[in-house]
């Protein structure tokens, strides 16, 4: 078996790309994988190493689920879970609402929108008007309520 350097899960030996977040396993082999994303309606994507959301606090990194659009929020007692849980880092002490944000993942550059949080989005500084998407890039100050983060593709 081997076991993914990026999500810890387990593949069969021999395996070239891990199956949960499509990182590459052999030495050599490029990082830019073209995972199947959901709603993609057969268009080409191509992801390098995997989305994820990075920490800056804590350096801790989030994989991103394969799909073009995500909620960021914490789960709760409704049972309804955000696709992206900043729940277990802390979310709801930062001002993390349920379903926080989107992001977009399906242009050129990643957006994000405010789902009219109710503390915020904030980008470079700036609150987001809710429903209204921003393009971001690697190096944008990203903040859902006080929770800074880093999109990493």
């Amino acid at each position: 078996m081997i076991t993914c350097w990026h999500c810890s899960s387990s593949s069969l030996d021999g395996t070239i790309f891990c199956d949960s977040c499509g990182a590459a396993l052999i030495v050599g082999i490029p990082k830019c994988v073209t995972p199947p994303l959901e709603g993609s309606n057969g268009a080409e994507h191509v992801v390098c190493g995997t989305p994820r959301l990075v920490l800056p606090a804590t350096g801790q990194s989030i994989p991103l689920p394969p799909r073009l659009e995500l909620v960021v929020g914490r789960g709760g007692d409704s049972g309804h879970m955000p696709d992206v849980d900043l729940g277990p880092f802390r979310g709801a002490a930062a001002g993390v609402s349920r379903a926080h944000a989107v992001i977009d993942l399906a242009g050129p550059s990643p957006q994000i929108e405010d789902l009219d949080s109710t503390n915020g989005t904030y980008v470079n500084g700036r609150r987001l008007p809710p429903g209204r998407r921003v393009a971001v890039s690697q190096d944008d100050e990203i903040y859902f309520g006080q929770m800074a983060v880093r999109i990493e593709l």
